[in-house]
This record gives structure tokens, sequence and C-alpha cells, in this order.
């Protein structure tokens, strides 16, 4: 009990650290997500058969090279991805505990929804994935008032449900959105008009680029500068955008309610 205690404690405060850095500046030092990884090993190595522990420590391993290694890239991070399924599966038949499993399976999820562009930013990835393989189920402590139950809470499990709730909460960001545009008389949820210099000082995604001469409406990307330096060579002034949500604020929010309170989805069982 202890221990799982001290691990929530380390994994809130890193979580904490990373939501203030998201919030200043959108940027995440990739440290805090290694030493959650490190933390998330050593705890796993400590509470398993040796066998277990040593086959777990080179799952995390594998994930910590695909989100860090500058090495591996384009077929070399499919390698990477399949040895590390190959090794959570290994711990699974050892030891008999899906928890392995389903932290392979939401580390691939999150990845997948990485790439699929519904959860944009890197650290937000890294932090979900790296929260899969520490929390794959719930702690020993907490979930004081709605309780896990199995096998459904390997389904609704810490990170699933801590990735649902902090999508909801990071709807509250667009109320400010919401309400600009309602004096404009402009019915957009997400996205509102900003002159091209006020965006470039702002910490938003350009929805707009130039095509052929013509405005286009674009999936928002990270070479904004490069999307403004078109719009004002095109005699652009101004460009619809959507705010940078710091994702990771949500995310703590919705991890400290999961692990302490529990899991709303449980209700539904």
């Amino acid at each position: 009990m202890l221990a799982s205690m001290t691990v929530f404690a380390a994994v809130s405060a890193i979580l904490v650290l990373a939501a203030v850095f998201d919030v200043r500046s959108r940027e995440v030092p990739d440290l805090l997500w290694i030493v959650m990884l490190v933390i998330g090993a050593t705890f796993g190595f400590s509470s398993g058969s040796l066998s277990e522990g040593l086959l777990s420590a080179v799952g995390y391993l594998m994930i910590a090279m695909f989100m860090f290694s500058p090495k591996v890239e384009g077929r070399m991070s499919g390698i990477v991805i399949i040895a590390f399924l190959t090794v959570m599966i290994a711990c699974y038949w050892v030891s008999s505990d899906p928890s392995h499993l389903v932290s392979a399976l939401m580390a691939l999820i999150v990845i997948g929804l990485h790439f699929a562009g519904l959860v944009k930013g890197g650290a937000d990835v890294k932090a979900l994935v790296s929260l899969s393989m520490v929390y794959p189920v719930y702690a020993e402590f907490g979930c004081l008032i709605w309780q896990p139950v199995y096998p459904a809470g390997f389904v609704f499990n810490p990170v699933f449900s801590t990735l649902l709730f902090a999508l909801l909460f990071s709807l509250l960001f667009m109320i400010p959105v919401v309400m600009r545009n309602s004096k404009k008389g402009d019915s957009s949820f997400n996205t509102y008009v900003l002159s091209i210099n006020e965006a470039r000082a702002s910490l938003v995604w350009p929805v707009e680029d130039i095509r052929e001469g013509h405005k286009v409406r674009i999936k928002p990307k990270d070479d904004s500068v490069s999307v403004y330096d078109r719009l004002e060579k095109a005699g652009e002034t101004e460009v619809r955008v959507t705010p940078m949500v710091p994702f990771l604020l949500p995310v703590l929010v919705a991890f400290l309610i999961v692990m302490i309170a529990g899991s709303p989805l449980f209700m539904l069982i």
C-alpha cells in the first residue's frame, strides 16, 4: 500500500509539473515522462516475479525507445512497436496478469489516436502512453466513490477513463471562443479569427492556408510560421485559428478524480 501511494504521489507531481509547463508554453520536457517510466518500471520490477519484472522492464525500454530515441523512425519504429507488443504478451504469458495486455493495448490506442490526429500534442501522447504503462489497473488505494469492477475494469481502466474525461473537461477551454464569436455573429464553436500578427504571437494553430491562390480550410498543423508566411504573401491580413488547448491540465484533473474517487463509468455497470 505504501509503495502504491508513493508511486501515485510521484506520478501526480510529474503531471502537475507537466501541466504547468503546458499552460505556460505548450512545451513539456521529455525528462518528465522518462522519470515516470523509470518509476513505473522500478515498481513493476519489485512487485512481481523475476521473469515478469525483467520482461516488464524490457517493455518499458521498448516504449521509451519508440517515444524518445531519434534513431527510431520509419520502419524501425514499427519494429520497436512489434517488439514492445511481443514483450508485453510474454509478460502476460509468464504471469497470467491481464494488466500487461491492458498497458500494451492502451499505449497502442493512444499512439493510433495521435497518428489519426485526434490526440495532437506530442507531450499529450507521451503522458498518456506513460500512464498506460504505470496504471493499467486501479491502485490499491483510492476509488472512494466508484469502485472498479473487473473484468470491466480492464476496459474502463484508469487511462481510458482519464482520456475520456480529459476530453470532456477540455471543452471548457472553448467557452471563451464561443463568447468571443457570439459578439461577432460567428457560430463557430472551436475557431475564431485573428490578424496574422496576433496569431503569430498567440498559442493557436491556423486552420486556414493558401492553396492555388485561394484560402482553404486545413487541419491544425505544427508548421504555423510557414502557413502565416504564405497567407501574408497572398495579401491576407486575417486567419481563422483554433486555440492550443493545454491538454495536460485536463489530464491532470481527470487523473486525480479517477484515481481518488474512481471512474464514473462504473455507474454504467
